[in-house]
């Protein structure tokens, strides 16, 4: 498992590569004291911003705004382009996409929890990530109903 550190990876540098039958899984840590994140909310499209406003406490904004811009950060990475140029819509079940650049071959997904963030990246094939904090109550029968 990779651990994202830093929050600049340079588009500038060399893609990184990723086939069809690999999976990357990217994790960072939620700061919950970080109150300002300006840099983080300019990258997002003006869709996500309103999504991210949306979120009643500030941590749950945080969440969002934070692993959306680490996303992009990561699919710039992989494709050598610039993060901001990167266009993301989402399934009708809230998994993102890259739509544009429309060369981008690469399957996503993301989740948080209080704390932590996830990104997965695939070369091309489906792929879907999921974290949750160990001391939530889980209803495992309505998760299960819900999505299998």
């Amino acid at each position: 498992m990779n651990i994202l550190t830093n929050w600049q990876p340079s588009y500038r540098r060399p893609a990184i590569s990723l086939d069809e039958r690999h999976v990357d899984v990217w994790r960072t840590p939620l700061d919950p004291a970080a109150t300002s994140h300006a840099s983080f909310r300019s990258l997002l499209s003006p869709d996500e911003i309103v999504r991210a406003d949306q979120f009643k406490s500030a941590s749950a904004q945080q969440q969002f705004v934070v692993t959306r811009c680490m996303l992009r950060h990561l699919l710039g990475q992989y494709a050598g382009v610039n993060p901001a140029t990167i266009l993301l819509r989402k399934t009708a079940q809230g998994k993102p996409f890259p739509v544009f650049p429309r060369h981008l071959p690469f399957q996503c997904n993301v989740s948080h929890t209080q704390g932590l963030a996830v990104v997965a990246v695939s070369g091309g094939s489906p792929v879907g990530i999921d974290v949750e904090t160990v001391d939530r109550t889980i209803h495992a029968q309505e998760i299960a109903g819900r999505f299998f």
